[in-house]
């Protein structure tokens, strides 16, 4: 029910459109202040759910003032699922009752509209009625009509007159059906008959038929047509019958046909489950696949559209992971990191035959990994991200660690003091030397486990023979170590504007972080003046090389798309699940590297600086850091760094992995960067002009827009108006779902962070 009753004193009732579902109804225009309108729908549900909307058509602020919801009988009102019924009009015929007849009367709670006597819609009739008990038992329907509408009735003045019946529709194109009423309420004698007819516009619409005694007899619903501008009928008596026809009642629907497209059932009734579980506090209402408060969702286009993403990162989620993800059959994405999920990996992850990414990192998960996902990782049709799940094991693995630490705190000293001499002797094997430092001499490491001398160094990279770059910290040398494990060693310049405390900061930093997207600390050294970091090597270079025009091998778009992907995943991890976190202060695709197998890792983010305990926002820095065209222009002006610094040095890393350019084009000496070289190509839509011509058309146009476009989120002016990494990285996982339906996995497995 509507009734405006100017409540906001600005006497000027709306007008909105209604909807249940997807289905718009109509739009209710609620006229003066003191006028109530009912609505009253008869509803299907295809679900466990139901959505009612109330849509704001730029005609004051939509309202409601009261619903309520009543059950019907299955079998009545049969109407296709796809349909709603709403009520055009409900008469008591022949009641002479100024009330309207509803419960206990009528056990659906019916509004009955009485007609005590002739009008310009129902004409040709006298009042007849009964004091005796009409038995609605006997009648089969479900429809289950009032007993008291049924002691009345309109009678023709007599069997030559029918009952006529006019009245003009709200919307002349819809479809109306009528339910008629009937009760024989007149005992007749043996003699007597009244069999009669339902007519329109002259056709036959059912009969003949005739009435038993205090039996109710229900006939429709049966569709009525529009004569001229009218809708119509006539109850008339056929030859046979000696007696006027009759009319207790009847009820008149308009169909709303339903044009939306719904989400799938069972999907709708796992998402609301999931809903309830976790109690998810954003604004998800409506049709998941239809209404945009449901952010987190991607959907499917088609008839019946499928949940295909489900993104609840950094959503405070607690318990167990949820039975219902599992009926969301079509799922090819979950992200559900950084939580506070718990207990084991259910088995039926592995069965959601159609998911491609699943990431579960930063959680408190434990047991072992089921085998099935572990072999959908390794064979590349599935990105399995779990990092930062400490008590998860693969399988077969979970029960050794246990053992171990039983043995270890029943043992006897001598046996502590073997498994120490073990430890000193494969230390011994993998360095060249043992080698004990003293915390009082030099400021104190969180590990001095990973510490090389400088002769150490000299040996690993045969006295510093290979030089493969040189960055802001110094030159870098390739190196083997004793068991033939490559690294690169990154020595301290002389004259490098870095010193030794940040030499200390970036150590401190490694030496706890790990990710399979940022470059893993194999070691250190720190004697005297000889200061150096020894990492993994990565043989593919850096991503900038990859890019360049000079180089003869061309970077495949699907390796593209999955190194975007994974660039944000390590800066998702430096922001997000690092404490304090980090800002990088330079990412550039001279600081993307990338092993054997094209996995990318970000290198340098121990030059940055984290933020302060006491402001979680951003960072103020003296010394200027960066590179021109990736700097985030707000740094420019404050001198300010925070994490959306970052997010616009990703963007243009995007721009160059789609474009294949530089962050600074040089062209006939003039120097331009990537945004504004691309900025016209995108306004006149010219996408082929922008994508690597090197690619000769191997690239999939919508995920090529959605990079771009993400790309040019990351690369706001101002900090407030870019999303943050987290949105970022789930909107870039899209387009490799894009490329994946497009080009399906070869075997070749995707390498991954996985634990």
């Amino acid at each position: 029910m509507f009734k405006y009753g100017n409540y906001d004193r600005q006497n000027r009732p709306p007008s909105f459109d209604l909807y249940i579902g997807v289905g718009r109804l109509f739009t209710l225009h609620t006229g003066n202040a003191d006028q109530e309108h009912w609505v009253e729908i008869i509803h299907v549900p295809t679900t466990n759910y139901i959505s009612l909307c109330l849509a704001n058509i730029g005609s004051g602020v939509p309202f409601i003032s009261m619903l309520e919801l009543r059950l019907l009988d299955e079998s009545a009102y049969q109407i296709e699922s796809s349909d709603n019924l709403g009520l055009f009009t409900r008469y008591d015929i022949g009641s002479s009752s100024p009330i309207l007849a509803r419960y206990n009367d009528d056990v659906y709670d019916r509004f009955w509209d009485p007609v005590g006597k002739p009008n310009a819609i129902f004409r040709n009739w006298d009042l007849i009625s009964t004091n005796m008990t009409v038995d609605t038992r006997s009648d089969n329907s479900s429809y289950k009509p009032p007993a008291s509408m049924l002691r009345t009735a309109a009678q023709a003045f007599n069997a030559s007159f029918a009952i006529e019946f006019s009245q003009e529709p709200f919307i002349k194109e819809d479809i109306y059906s009528i339910i008629f009423y009937f009760a024989e309420i007149q005992e007749l004698k043996a003699s007597q008959k009244r069999e009669m007819n339902i007519l329109s516009n002259g056709s036959r619409l059912f009969g003949p038929f005739t009435l038993e005694y205090l039996v109710p007899l229900t006939v429709g619903p049966i569709k009525l047509p529009l004569v001229g501008n009218q809708l119509q009928f006539s109850i008339s008596s056929t030859n046979e019958s000696g007696l006027p026809p009759i009319l207790n009642g009847c009820e008149i629907y308009q169909t709303y046909k339903l044009e939306g497209v719904a989400t799938n059932s069972d999907d709708i009734d796992a998402i609301m489950d999931i809903k309830e579980t976790y109690q998810v506090t954003r604004n998800w209402q409506g049709d998941p696949c239809v209404e945009t408060s449901w952010d987190g969702l991607i959907c499917s286009v088609e008839s019946n559209p499928r949940i295909t993403t489900l993104n609840l990162s950094s959503s405070g989620l607690k318990g167990s992971i949820a039975a219902s993800i599992a009926n969301l059959t079509s799922l090819r994405s979950i992200d559900l990191s950084y939580n506070s999920l718990t207990g084991a990996l259910p088995d039926f992850l592995a069965d959601l035959s159609a998911l491609e990414a699943l990431n579960l990192t930063g959680n408190q998960l434990s047991g072992s990994i089921p085998k099935a996902l572990l072999d959908k990782s390794s064979n590349g049709t599935l990105l399995l991200s779990l990092a930062g799940n400490p008590n998860l094991c693969e399988s077969g693995s979970c029960g050794k660690k246990n053992k171990t630490l039983i043995i270890a705190v029943s043992a006897s000293l001598s046996v502590v003091f073997l498994i120490v001499v073990a430890l000193a002797a494969w230390r011994i094997k993998k360095t060249g030397s043992l080698k004990f430092t003293s915390s009082a001499s030099k400021e104190s490491i969180e590990s001095k486990t990973l510490e090389f001398t400088y002769s150490q160094v000299v040996s690993i990279t045969d006295n510093f023979k290979t030089e493969i770059g040189e960055g802001g910290f110094g030159k870098v040398y390739l190196g083997t170590l004793k068991d033939g494990d490559k690294v690169a060693v990154k020595l301290l310049s002389s004259n490098s504007e870095q010193g030794s405390q940040e030499f200390l900061q970036e150590v401190k930093l490694l030496i706890r972080v790990h990710h399979g997207n940022l470059l893993k600390l194999v070691g250190y050294c720190n004697q005297a003046n000889h200061m150096g970091l020894i990492y993994e090597y990565m043989p593919n270079g850096n991503l900038k090389q990859l890019l360049s025009s000079r180089n003869a091998t061309v970077l495949r778009w699907i390796d593209r798309v999955k190194i975007a992907v994974q660039i944000a995943q390590g800066l998702d991890y430096l922001h997000n699940n690092c404490t304090p976190p980090i800002i990088h202060r330079d990412l550039k695709t001279v600081n993307i590297l990338l092993d054997e197998n094209l996995q990318a890792k970000i290198a340098d983010f121990g030059l940055s600086r984290a933020f302060k305990n006491g402001d979680m926002t951003h960072i103020s820095t003296t010394q200027t850091a960066g590179t021109p065209a990736y700097i985030d222009p707000e740094y420019v002006v404050s001198g300010k760094f925070n994490r959306k610094s970052d997010v616009y040095s990703y963007g243009v890393i995007l721009l160059e992995i789609v474009t294949g350019q530089p962050a600074i084009i040089i062209r006939d000496g003039e120097a331009t960067s990537i945004l504004n070289w691309i900025k016209p190509l995108i306004d006149r839509g010219d996408i082929e002009a922008a994508v690597d011509h090197r690619l000769a058309g191997e690239y999939n146009v919508d995920a090529a827009w959605k990079i771009i476009e993400t790309a040019f989120s990351c690369l706001e002016e101002t900090a407030i108006q870019r999303p943050e990494i987290s949105y970022v990285l789930d909107e870039i996982k899209q387009c490799v779902l894009v490329d994946r339906a497009h080009n399906p996995p070869t075997g070749r497995a995707m390498p991954g962070d996985r634990i």
